[in-house]
């Protein structure tokens, strides 16, 4: 860098706050001492500012009102090349800094907060990404990150702008790298050829005191912005250097992520930045070492923009990554990819995204439909937008359409289709920034202390009679705009009443309010139809009337299992008077799984719960609502990532469960808070070319314990086998003998005490019909039990006439298997099992462990030992243990003929499926495991292949025949990363 020719203009304004452990006076010296020339501007000055007055532009900045004329001034600089440098926090107005009224968007950006512990080696590199290595070298003085959870804003551009994260880091989000030390290089029309850089601070104190709502104790915290970390000079003078302007830019414009035949309508942009005019002898678009397209001599005067068109490619199926040469220079000055589906690949409303974007004015910004255009470009067929209700209803009664009427007009000309979607969270929820109108507090959520809450209490008149009627007034609005497929309508948070308490996920500061005291006695005299003695046994306290009946405190156990009922219940009512709204109103925005966002964790194991329910929906239909209903299941179902903001990984596992469970939809979530825009095209890509995806018809089913760190429950283990699995839950309600096997909990509840099992004997007599027509049943000795001779509920036993059943004293096990369970020897503790019935297995002491009582085809299958820790099997960890080496139910399944049939894996400790679309097969395997492992995957396909192609990655994997039309291939499998394997040679 010539450092004679580089201006850096720096602002200092005593109106405006900057971070006071590192400000103005702190970057003058850094930039002074390295030689460069320094200017300071004010507030006043910057509103005048252009590229002849600096190059680099470094704006110290917490808080302070931007006029608009200065924001236009940054805008315009930033336009024709200047640089731009960020330390701490992006413009914004007033007390109420968030997204709400940032004005990030104006610059392409978006911004939201984690906090992250970076945990780099001596020397800081580990620290670094690739990105982060090239600019800054290393960090110095790593000493000062030991032990530190630092709150860092996290920016990325709009696509296809390119973020680079310079960071490798731990967050609380469990991302990789966090975006509160980034480098942007722009490649949008706007701002081709800047550059921009950002050290993020939160801004300021925490949004739930400056909202002004709730009051919570803050510790000022610095982050990165500190002179006691004596690295920021070395970070701060490495970006200064990679900031220098360039004179000249170029792009390649090609539709990310397209259907095959698909007209796209390229272009190359070229932007000359400099004062002279330039000219360009030769360009070249390549893929790979073919030559697309050429031309020469292209003049660029000064300070202009030129676009050349293209011809439309043909492109087959598969990714496509070019480049583009200029003049002699071997080094590529633009690149671009273009992600091509088949041509079939054509369902729709299977990809898109949502937006939690609130505008400064009744309408919606440019930024906002240019955002949503390059979201569409990269795949995704519709918005879900979310609407604030403060924006619609800005005092009681009075209502604003302008925003949402806008809103369907540009997604008529756009072909997105469109959702509207409130969700009347607290206010500062992180959803907005903005929520429920100030008014509406009027009847607020009060916690245990007596505090006044974010959120209108549940049960406040005043809050429901609003906000129902505002459901009204807008479903009659709009019941017969066609490009609205959905109008999605919350009813209220359930588990964080408070703006303050969303954060810390305290579970005990509920709704104390007079309004929730009212509805939960209520609740319990008139729905769960208890008298006030089992009430006051309940509360171990003596209540005569049932107006004394408080709300329980966390402590008290039972009492707080049963308030915790109460709030679903309450949410399931208002919900309930939502959907009667939209059903008289609009009946066709309704949604299929109400209140019909979707699942917010659908990489979750659960999901299978989901996908069981949507194939036996119709079946459902003949039982009651109370039995088979619940949140977000539904005949057509999906969801999102529940991580909002993030890069492909963060993604990827709830881009398999989609994909392996044949969800309807899948939502991007709050991607305008971040997410890559190549990322985005590879999501698009992959989910929609496997949408409709069929997997083979599962012959095992598994009810079980369902939560993430639950190693010892079933429902890990047959997730993870090479044979189909369904996973049960008490919402379910089908003729189960559409599987040769299915397992029972060996416990009737869940960890939080609540009922695992159905409590209902219709629920069993179902089970025993399935029984008969050939169903295998699995049923554990319940461990959770106080008596040890008891085989779980009392309708399982009756029904299935196991009352007779008995369990003698825990052993130590041994137990060797036949031939016909596979072989092998087990070692653990169990019981001999007392009962009559064909004795399957029996411990090397000759005690019974596996009795099969037979009824009609099918039979039960009374086990000794359970899936507890110190039973037959050891505890696999899905995050450490390689394979599943041998396990009962592997051994049960080879027993009754469940094998795998098209794939085998050695039971390699990963999700894996064979699935079908459109006559197309796909092999899809994802591992959670801390360190990549390689495993051979033997394989039956319908038809001669060579190669199998990951369209994640973009790898060719050699296919090996094998007799009888099978192969194999080896396959080496990253933590986090799924393999999507496609058999066909043309990709």
């Amino acid at each position: 860098m010539n450092n004679l020719q580089i201006t850096c203009g720096i602002f200092h304004d005593d109106d405006f706050q900057a971070m006071p452990e590192y400000d103005y006076t702190d970057v003058a010296k850094v930039v002074r001492g390295s030689g460069l020339k320094c200017v300071m501007y004010n507030h006043r000055q910057i509103a005048a500012v252009d590229r002849q007055c600096c190059d680099i532009l470094i704006l110290p900045y917490i808080r302070g009102n931007f006029s608009d004329d200065a924001l236009d001034a940054l805008i315009n600089y930033h336009a024709t090349g200047g640089s731009l440098l960020f330390l701490g926090d992006l413009p914004h107005k007033d007390k109420w800094y968030p997204l709400r009224n940032s004005q990030a968007s104006e610059l392409h950006l978006t911004r939201c907060y984690d906090d992250f512990a970076i945990c780099p080696d001596d020397t800081g590199v580990d620290a670094l990404t690739d990105k982060g290595r090239e600019i800054l070298g290393a960090l110095k003085d790593t000493e000062f990150f030991s032990g530190k959870t630092i709150p860092g804003l996290r920016i990325t551009a709009f696509p296809p702008d390119i973020t680079s994260p310079l960071l490798r880091i731990r967050s609380s989000s469990h991302a990789e790298t966090v975006f509160s030390l980034v480098a942007v290089e722009r490649q949008c029309r706007k701002f081709l050829g800047a550059k921009l850089a950002v050290i993020g601070f939160i801004g300021g104190e925490p949004r739930e005191n400056v909202d002004g709502a709730y009051q919570r104790e803050w510790k000022f915290e610095p982050g990165l912005l500190t002179r006691r970390w004596q690295g920021i000079d070395h970070v701060v003078l490495k970006l200064i250097e990679w900031l220098q302007p360039v004179q000249f830019a170029a792009a390649i414009e090609i539709k990310p992520c397209q259907l095959a035949g698909e007209d796209d309508k390229p272009s190359i942009l070229l932007k000359n930045l400099s004062d002279a005019e330039i000219t360009c002898s030769r360009l070249q678009l390549c893929l790979g070492n073919k030559i697309l397209w050429q031309s020469g001599n292209i003049a660029i005067p000064a300070k202009t923009l030129h676009s050349i068109s293209l011809p439309q490619f043909e492109r087959s199926p598969g990714v496509h990554r070019y480049t583009l040469l200029i003049n002699d220079d071997t080094t590529a000055a633009a690149t671009a990819a273009a992600r091509i589906m088949p041509a079939d690949s054509v369902k729709p409303d299977t990809y898109g995204f949502s937006t939690y974007w609130s505008f400064r004015k009744p309408e919606i910004s440019n930024e906002f439909k240019f955002f949503c255009d390059e979201m569409q470009r990269r795949g995704c067929q519709y918005l879900r937008a979310n609407i604030p209700w403060e924006d619609i209803e800005p005092a009681p009664g009075q209502y604003d359409w302008r925003i949402t009427d806008e809103m369907l007009k540009y997604a008529g000309k756009s072909g997105l289709s469109l959702q509207l979607w409130m969700f009347p969270t607290t206010r500062g929820s992180g959803l907005s920034d903005g929520g429920v109108p100030w008014w509406s507090l009027e009847e607020p959520a009060i916690d245990r202390h007596g505090n006044k809450g974010f959120f209108p209490s549940l049960w406040s008149p005043f809050y429901r009679n609003h906000y129902f009627a505002m459901v009204d007034q807008l479903t009659r609005r709009y019941a017969q705009e066609k490009i609205l497929k959905k109008i999605v309508m919350d009813f209220g948070n359930s588990d964080f009443p408070y703006g303050y308490y969303y954060y810390v996920n305290d579970t005990s500061l509920f709704d104390y309010s007079i309004f929730e005291q009212q509805a939960f006695a209520l609740y319990l005299k008139e729905e769960l139809k208890w008298d006030l003695d089992k009430i006051s046994l309940c509360f171990n306290r003596k209540f005569k009337r049932f107006a004394e009946v408080p709300i329980p405190f966390v402590e008290e156990s039972e009492p707080w299992r049963l308030y915790l009922g109460f709030r679903m219940w309450s949410l399931n009512q208002g919900n309930s008077e939502i959907r009667k709204i939209i059903k008289n109103n609009a009946p066709d925005k309704m949604p299929p799984d109400p209140p019909g966002h979707g699942l917010g964790s659908i990489a979750d194991i659960s999901t299978y719960f989901y996908e069981s329910k949507a194939k036996h929906w119709n079946e459902e239909q003949q039982y009651s609502p109370k039995l088979v209903e619940s949140h977000n299941f539904g005949k057509t179902w999906g969801g999102e990532p529940w991580q909002v903001g993030g890069d492909y990984r963060q993604y990827a596992d709830a881009l398999f469960q989609s994909v392996r469970l044949n969800a309807d939809y899948f939502t991007i979530p709050g991607a305008d808070l971040g997410l890559y825009g190549d990322d985005i095209a590879k999501i698009g890509f992959i989910r929609r070319m496997l949408a409709g995806a069929e997997r083979d018809k599962p012959e095992l089913a598994v009810f079980d314990r369902v939560a993430w760190n639950d190693f010892t429950s079933l429902t890990h283990i047959a997730a993870r086998l090479d044979i189909p699995v369904d996973l049960i839950s008490a919402r379910h309600r089908y003729d189960f003998s559409c599987y040769r096997l299915m397992t029972l909990p060996d416990c009737d509840y869940t960890d939080g005490g609540r009922m695992l099992l159905p409590d209902d004997e219709p629920w069993y007599q179902l089970l025993r019909t399935s029984v008969e027509k050939g169903l295998n049943l699995l049923v554990f000795p319940e461990t959770c039990a106080v008596g040890r001779d008891k085989v779980q509920r009392t309708f399982l036993r009756q029904v299935f006439g196991l009352e007779g059943v008995k369990y003698g004293e825990e052993l130590n096990l041994q137990v060797t298997f036949p031939e016909s369970f596979g072989e092998g020897v087990m070692h653990g503790k169990g019981r001999e099992v007392i009962a009559e019935g064909n004795v399957l297995l029996r411990n090397d002491s000759g005690k019974a462990i596996l009795v099969q009582r037979e009824y009609g085809r099918g039979s039960v299958l009374l086990a000794g030992y359970s899936n507890s820790p110190d039973s037959l099997d050891q505890v696999y960890n899905y995050e450490i243990d390689e394979n599943i080496k041998t396990h009962t139910l592997i051994k049960l399944c080879n027993f009754l003929g469940i094998v795998p049939q098209r794939y085998r894996t050695g039971n390699v400790m990963a999700y894996k499926e064979l699935i079908h679309v459109h006559g197309r097969e796909y092999f899809i395997i994802f591992s959670a495991l801390q360190r990549p492992v390689t495993t051979i995957v033997q394989i039956a396909i319908s038809e001669p292949r060579q190669n199998a192609y990951d369209l994640a990655s973009g790898e060719l994997l050699e296919l090996r025949r094998l007799s009888g039309g099978n192969y194999e291939f080896t396959v080496t499998l990253y933590p986090g990363m799924p393999r999507f394997l496609s058999f066909h040679d043309k990709f």
